[in-house]
């Protein structure tokens, strides 16, 4: 009579040897098949969120980010009566829909100096514009528009909080400030043109001042949340002497951190048609030239360390690398499609500016094609930045 307590052992060791070798197979072909197959990377792009219906001549000047949302503002022209007019967009629930103007905003051809700004803490948006001789300003607090009092004529402002506002008044070396109340006047050693920060207490002006020999000259100031002080930039002279028309100057500025920070400009002597570009780095304790193919005339950090260069097209990440930044994808041109000649199209950015919240960049500007081209047009677009993949 056979041991039936002995073939038992039997048949469940070799049961077990079976699905340990199983096991083995299957934990091969999942390692095989982690390792095999990883992701491509993915090079960085801008898409496009939305496009004027007119590609005659439209364009968005300015992007900003609220709590809650993000608005565009830009103007188109109507090729038939070449009457301007403005256009304000705001994006909710993943569209972008016309927003009401205050009351009795008036046609685009009689503005100037028209500003769009938000805090990214605050359903707040700023809006400046100037016409009849005369500056206004307007809040929206979230459901409506509100008139500001002592309104004044911006070159650019910067909007950190309801009650934390910084303005580049166009009228002299001024910087201006609301503290939630009223506008107070901060002098400044140079004729401001542009502003950035990452914070309060982390805030940048860049613009131009006179040197000692009557040459104008980049120029930089640094408010830590108590008191504005210089901070030296380098000086460019193309001959020893003074040359007239021999100036530079920053039109560009944005903050990355509290230990780096990009400047933009061009240096250049009318006279003698000269002309070079600046491109100035912030490493935390001073400032000093950077590789001139970094320059542009629109940025915005990254969320992630870095900033977005759109002009050379170039991701600067935070680990110094340079990624090249794809263009949006082809938009129709004044035939309605797209044409052998409207290839030649390229984005040029007005403004970028980052959804903190998302990490989002939003980019506004036009896409259009090269004026030598028989058909050239310009179309008012708003992208967005997708980082890709590496």
């Amino acid at each position: 009579m056979p041991n039936t307590s002995w073939s038992f052992r039997v048949w469940i060791i070799c049961l077990a040897s079976v699905l340990a070798v199983c096991a083995g197979c299957d934990s091969g072909k999942a390692g095989q098949s982690a390792t095999a197959t990883p992701e491509k990377p993915v090079p960085p792009k801008w898409e496009v969120s939305h496009a004027t219906k007119s590609a005659s001549s439209a364009a968005f000047n300015y992007v900003a980010v609220t709590k809650d949302d993000v608005w565009a503002l830009g103007q188109e022209t109507d090729p038939r009566t070449e009457i301007s007019r403005s256009l304000l967009l705001r994006y909710r629930d993943g569209k972008w829909e016309p927003a009401a103007f205050p009351p009795a905003y008036p046609k685009a051809d009689l503005l100037s100096n028209v500003v769009l700004a938000a805090s990214p803490a605050a359903p707040d948006v700023w809006l400046f514009a100037s016409f009849g001789n005369k500056p206004h300003a307007w809040r929206w607090d979230g459901s409506q528009w509100q008139v500001v009092p002592a309104a004044i004529s911006p070159l650019a402002v910067l909007a950190l909080a309801p009650d934390d506002i910084w303005a580049v008044d166009s009228k002299g070396p001024v910087l201006r400030h609301w503290d939630g109340r009223r506008w107070t006047d901060q002098k400044l050693a140079l004729q401001a043109t542009a502003l950035s920060a990452t914070g309060p207490d982390d805030v940048w002006v860049a613009g131009t001042a006179a040197a000692k020999d009557g040459r104008l000259q980049p120029a930089i100031m640094h408010f830590d949340g108590r008191s504005w002080r210089a901070t030296p930039a380098p000086q460019y002279r193309f001959s020893k002497r003074p040359v007239s028309g021999d100036w530079a100057t920053l039109q560009n500025i944005v903050a990355v951190s509290p230990d780096e920070a990009w400047a933009f400009g061009n240096h250049s002597i009318t006279s003698a048609s000269q002309q070079e570009d600046i491109v100035l780095r912030w490493d935390g304790s001073r400032w000093a030239d950077a590789p001139k193919p970094m320059h542009t005339w629109a940025s915005a950090r990254d969320g992630e360390g870095g900033v977005i260069l759109p002009d050379p097209g170039k991701q600067r990440t935070a680990d110094g690398q340079d990624r090249p930044i794809g263009g949006p994808a082809l938009l129709p041109g004044l035939s309605g499609k797209i044409t052998a000649a409207d290839r030649a199209q390229r984005f040029t950015a007005r403004e970028l500016t980052l959804d903190p919240r998302t990490k989002t960049v939003w980019g506004v500007g036009f896409v259009g094609s090269d004026e030598t081209t028989t058909t050239p047009f310009m179309r008012g677009v708003i992208v967005r930045f997708n980082p890709g993949r590496r």
